[in-house]
């Protein structure tokens, strides 16, 4: 006895419904999708193409280390590589952390605190993150590290920074020094943050302040083509390895075939190029390969992340001074109207059509602010001129008083016994009354120097104090004058736009209007009496 099958197990295929009607499912009503001729072709050319493609792993990914954890993109981030053979794999990650320690001298408790070692294994470098400048340049500075009994020499050098760009240079001469690009590369543009040579090549990175990557920069005294830098995918030709360079090998010792991977290659073998990359027939990560740049960000994230880094990390007053990128502002729709404070805080440039600025002439103040403010001026000066003449007549009385003392040679007695018989000399106004200046008769006023000292000295200060007032009152009337003057400009310039829209409404006499808005002028008909009327 043959089962009986369930009535939704049957729904009505394409080729026994008529043509014109949809398959549908009996039991819930549900229509059922039926793919178009269109969409069976482009599958069947989706798996063509990849049964075409080759396999680029030979073994399936059987890692099982977790990723490391993100950095804060608002940290810096100082690199180092190795030169000298050190293999990273090979140390545990509290060691390295110890030896970069020992060789920033930096103290522990503030190391541990604002720096974070991360070390990458798989392309044998460490990174270094800290929002700290002075623990940056504390780690730049750092040339060998002391793993065990070993020295290694690593390079150290600063990744970009949030709010930055790099580009590349080529035809530097190699070798040359970080000191030395600094005065090889000039540009005018945006300003150079750090420059260093690539690998042993004669191609330079350069990190620039800002979000757009200059078009041309100086190298030897010669404008140069600088083009976005994109990283590629590192391949050592010494182990065959992806993810370092040659000079970084931590496998010096396994020589492998740089163009079929062969390990231990005897001098005759068939060696076949084999791209690790994409599988092609060519040496892996050549100029080739279209799989060796890495693709960039999308503009849009790049602009993004430029504008939240400028919210969320601050930088020295250099980074301080940083402007989004145009494009990233919303536009604003374009109106033929102009706002009163756009025309008083803009500057007039060549383009705009007003006519130019005359020097302000020495006509009579119409504000009565101004002729107030003026006549205070003057009479400030007046007031420090005549101080003035006074303390010059006050230093020569002073001088003169000074000559008398010196030749003086007269016992203490006989001065104590004439100042008692003689008349005291007046007063200046700065001393008090209790305080007596003794004369002598024989002398123009030649008073004790224990006496005369501190009136002259309090006298001085008076009258210092009096110019330092006078200084700041006039100041203070040049710097108001100085805004009224401002503010007369100001509205000047608003008068003169409004002139110049009146002219543009305003059309000319003769002319008639054109559907364009241009005036046209009219025809000298003389068989035509009306249009002169």
């Amino acid at each position: 006895m043959q089962a009986e099958q369930h009535p939704a197990a049957q729904p009505t295929t394409a080729s026994a419904a008529p043509e014109g009607t949809m398959d549908f499912d009996q039991l819930t009503g549900r229509t059922l999708p039926r793919d178009d001729p269109w969409q069976q072709i482009l599958r069947k050319r989706h798996d063509l193409k990849r049964r075409k493609q080759p396999s680029t792993s030979k073994q399936p990914f059987t890692s099982r280390t977790a990723p490391a954890p993100r950095l804060p993109e608002t940290d810096y981030k100082v690199i180092f590589r190795p030169r000298s053979g050190l293999r990273i794999s090979d140390w545990h990650d509290r060691q390295i952390t110890q030896s970069i320690q020992r060789a920033s001298r930096i103290p522990e408790h503030v190391f541990f605190a604002r720096v974070t070692i991360q070390p990458q294994a798989a392309q044998n470098f460490i990174v270094a993150s800290t929002p700290d400048e002075a623990c940056v340049e504390a780690l730049r500075n750092i040339t060998t590290l002391q793993l065990g009994a070993t020295t290694y020499e690593v390079v150290a050098y600063l990744k970009n920074i949030p709010g930055t760009v790099r580009g590349v240079i080529h035809g530097i001469d190699q070798g040359t020094t970080q000191d030395q690009l600094h005065t090889i590369i000039a540009t005018t543009g945006p300003r150079i943050i750090s420059a260093r040579m690539l690998g042993a090549s004669s191609s330079v990175v350069i990190t620039f302040e800002g979000l757009h990557v200059p078009f041309y920069v100086k190298a030897y005294g010669m404008l140069t083509r600088c083009r976005p830098y994109r990283q590629t995918i590192q391949c050592c030709s010494v182990c065959g390895q992806l993810g370092h360079r040659q000079d970084v090998c931590p496998n010096p010792d396994t020589p492998v075939c740089a163009q079929c991977h062969v390990k231990n290659p005897a001098d005759d073998h068939e060696c076949v190029p084999t791209c690790k990359l994409c599988g092609l027939d060519h040496p892996t990560a050549s100029r080739d390969c279209r799989k060796k740049l890495r693709p960039p960000p999308p503009p849009i994230r790049v602009r993004e992340r430029g504008l939240t880094s400028h919210a969320t990390t601050g930088y020295s007053s250099t980074h301080q001074q940083r402007q989004a990128p145009r494009t990233a502002q919303p536009l604003r729709p374009v109106s033929p109207h102009v706002s009163w404070s756009a025309v008083a805080t803009v500057p007039p440039t060549a383009s705009d059509q007003f006519p130019p600025l005359r020097a302000c002439t020495k006509s009579p103040p119409t504000d009565p602010k101004y002729s107030k403010l003026e006549k205070e001026n003057a009479q400030l000066r007046e007031k420090l001129a005549e101080n003035t003449k006074k303390f010059a007549l006050l230093e020569e009385h002073i001088a003169q008083l000074r000559a008398q003392i010196q030749p003086s040679t007269q016992p203490p007695q006989e001065i104590i016994a004439t100042t008692q018989t003689t008349e005291s000399a007046p007063l200046p106004a700065v001393l008090s009354p209790q305080e007596t200046i003794p004369t002598n008769p024989t002398t123009e006023s030649a008073p004790i120097p224990a006496v005369v000292s501190p009136m002259f000295e309090d006298l001085k200060r008076y009258i210092h104090g009096l110019l330092s007032d006078l200084n700041a009152k006039i100041q203070a009337v040049d710097s108001r004058v100085a805004a009224l003057e401002i503010t007369q400009r100001k509205k000047r310039v608003a008068a003169l736009e409004i002139t110049k829209r009146k002219k543009r409404k305003k059309p000319k006499e003769g002319s008639r209007p054109h559907p364009t808005g241009r005036t046209v002028p009219l025809k000298d008909d003389g068989d035509a009496p009306f249009l002169s009327a």
